[in-house]
């Protein structure tokens, strides 16, 4: 028998799955979040590009960071980018949110 929660998080994949928006996911190690994001991007339009998981917490200056999110601003990446470890420039997650 399928949890309330669980019955939550399936309704909100499928309303987000097939938009073209930015999800920002919250929570504890462990929750799933990375299985989350995976399963949304599955369900997309961009299910056929790439899904790239990057750990921010290895970008050792947050100037590195900044160039890197210029060149996603940019549209010039097509697929689905998960960034994980944001909590390592926080100036950046306040401007994300």
């Amino acid at each position: 028998m399928d949890s309330t929660a669980s019955k939550n998080v399936r309704e909100l994949t499928q309303f987000f799955a097939p938009k073209s928006l930015n999800v920002m996911l919250y929570g504890e190690d462990g929750t799933g979040k990375s299985r989350l994001s995976k399963t949304i991007h599955s369900h997309s339009k961009k299910a056929k590009d790439a899904f790239i998981q990057i750990n921010c917490s290895i970008l050792s200056i947050e100037e590195e960071w900044k160039s890197f999110l210029g060149v996603v601003e940019q549209n010039k990446y097509g697929g689905t980018l998960f960034l994980t470890r944001l909590v390592a420039f926080p100036s950046i997650t306040k401007k994300m949110c």
